[in-house]
C-alpha cells in the first residue's frame, strides 16, 4: 500500500495511535498483575524488573498521544512511529535479562514480540519495506539481549561451580 494518499495516510495515522494505546494498556495490565500477585503472595515486587516494561508504556503511550487527534505529517508519523516502536520493543527485549533462566526468557519474549509484529502486520497498514524494517530491529534487539542474558547465567554458574562464590 502507497499512503501518499491523504485518506490512507489518516487512516495509518489513526490505527498506529490505537495500536499504541492497545500495546500500552496490555503492558500495564502485566505490570498490575504482576504487582497485585506480589502482594497477595506477601512479596511486593515493583523492583528493577519492572523498569523496562515502564519504559515500554511509556513509549506505546508516547505513541498513542502523539498520533491521536489532528492529521500529522507523513515524516512525522514514520519518527514517532519508528522512534517509539523501537524504544518498546527494545525495552520488552531487555525482559530476558531479568527473568530466571528456567522461565526460558528468550521463548517468552519472542512470543511477545511475535505478537505485537503480528498485531502490527494485520492492523496497522503499512508497506512491506516498513514491516521488515520494524521486524529486523526487533530481532537485533532479541538477539543482543537474549546472548546476553544467557552469557551472564553462564558465567554466574561457572563460577558457583568452581567456587568462586556468588556472583
Amino acid at each position: 500500500m502507497d499512503s501518499t494518499d491523504a485518506g490512507d495516510h489518516e487512516l495509518r495515522q489513526t490505527r498506529l495511535s490505537s495500536f499504541g494505546r492497545v500495546l500500552a494498556l496490555v503492558a500495564l495490565t502485566y505490570v498490575a498483575v504482576n504487582f497485585v500477585a506480589s502482594i497477595w503472595l506477601q512479596r511486593p515486587s515493583f523492583n528493577g524488573h519492572s523498569v523496562p516494561l515502564v519504559v515500554a508504556i511509556a513509549a506505546f503511550a508516547a505513541l498513542w498521544l502523539l498520533l491521536r487527534g489532528a492529521p500529522r505529517t507523513p515524516r512525522f508519523v514514520r519518527v514517532v512511529e519508528l522512534s517509539t516502536l523501537s524504544v518498546g520493543t527494545a525495552a520488552f527485549s531487555t525482559m530476558a535479562l531479568f527473568m530466571s533462566l528456567i522461565a526460558e526468557p528468550h521463548n517468552v519474549v519472542r512470543s511477545i514480540l511475535t505478537f505485537m509484529l503480528l498485531g502490527y502486520a494485520v492492523y496497522v497498514p503499512s508497506t512491506a519495506r516498513r514491516g521488515l524494517s520494524l521486524a529486523l530491529s526487533t530481532t537485533a534487539n532479541l538477539i543482543c539481549c537474549a546472548r546476553y542474558a544467557l552469557e551472564s547465567t553462564a558465567m554466574v554458574a561457572t563460577r558457583r561451580q568452581w567456587g568462586a562464590g556468588p556472583a
